[in-house]
């Protein structure tokens, strides 16, 4: 799936060995994939074999994938809506079928993937190492992919003092982000535990809660925004920097997601989808 053209195969006898099977059956498999158009095959005599083309969707429909899922965040602004576009651009535009679906919660996509409800997700650089500092060995990070919007602070009311002393944060512990940082800053915590992060903002506007941790991307009427302290410019950077997370063993589909899926492609489509020079598509 991840090979360009000109690209040079193993011998027969090697993918037989790797696969447990016959040379005849590996001859086979190659044979069925030319004969479906999906890939053309050049013997060089003691050279090798060259692969000299791959059509990528005819290859996916000759190995039964289906489509490739890709699970997001929650779509609940431009700049995420941006970042889905760029993905889902930069896998389509190398002929590869792509769904994007969202769900709310970097654990609760990353338990999606390990059930294989989907082929990968999008969440921060510092998200995904919280994730394995929690213990979570099942998955791996094929690289970034754009930048992941938002912010980071603490949401309050408008002219609120806030003193993290003696106020409780509320935050979504199905985010890691919030999980993290919510441990690492020494936060107090409510004595409820099932907040909402799609639901935070409301809460500390009506008064339910005094502060929450979340991102924000536009001032909204009757709240303030107040930025991290105590948060070292590496955190920063690593609460905005898109990444995406596979499963563990999934090789091919790391090493196509690290071809087609790159940040240069994702972030200039997300940065043309926020300035207005492209629609907002997937």
């Amino acid at each position: 799936m991840h090979m360009e053209g000109q690209n040079r195969i193993r011998a027969v006898k090697q993918y037989a060995e790797e696969y447990g099977v016959g040379t005849g059956t590996v001859q086979g498999a190659f044979q069925a994939l030319k004969s479906a158009g999906a890939i053309e095959l050049n013997a060089c005599g003691a050279s090798g074999t060259f692969m000299t083309n791959v059509n990528r969707r005819r290859l996916f429909d000759a190995c039964g994938y289906g489509e490739l899922i890709c699970l997001m965040p929650l779509d609940a602004n431009l700049p995420m809506r941006a970042l889905a576009t760029g993905i889902y651009k930069a896998v389509s535009d190398q002929k590869l079928p792509i769904h994007i679906l969202f769900a709310r919660g970097s654990r609760n996509r990353l338990k999606m993937v390990k059930r294989e409800k989907a082929d990968f997700t999008v969440m921060s650089r510092h998200a995904y190492e919280a994730a394995v500092r929690l213990g979570e060995e099942t998955v791996e990070m094929v690289g970034s992919a754009g930048v992941y919007p938002g912010r980071m602070g603490y949401i309050t009311r408008r002219g609120m003092a806030l003193s993290l002393a003696d106020t409780p944060v509320a935050f979504d512990r199905y985010s890691y982000d919030q999980l993290a940082l919510h441990t690492d800053l020494h936060l107090l915590k409510h004595t409820r535990q099932d907040w909402l992060n799609v639901q935070l903002a409301d809460q500390v506007r009506s008064g339910e809660v005094r502060a929450a941790l979340g991102r924000f991307f536009d001032e909204e009427e009757g709240l303030c925004f107040h930025p991290l302290e105590g948060v070292s410019p590496e955190t920063q950077r690593k609460l905005s920097d898109a990444v995406l997370v596979a499963r563990k063993g999934e090789d091919s589909l790391v090493q196509l997601l690290k071809r087609t899926a790159t940040y240069e492609k994702v972030s200039a489509i997300q940065n043309e989808v926020i300035t207005g020079k492209r629609m907002v598509e997937y």
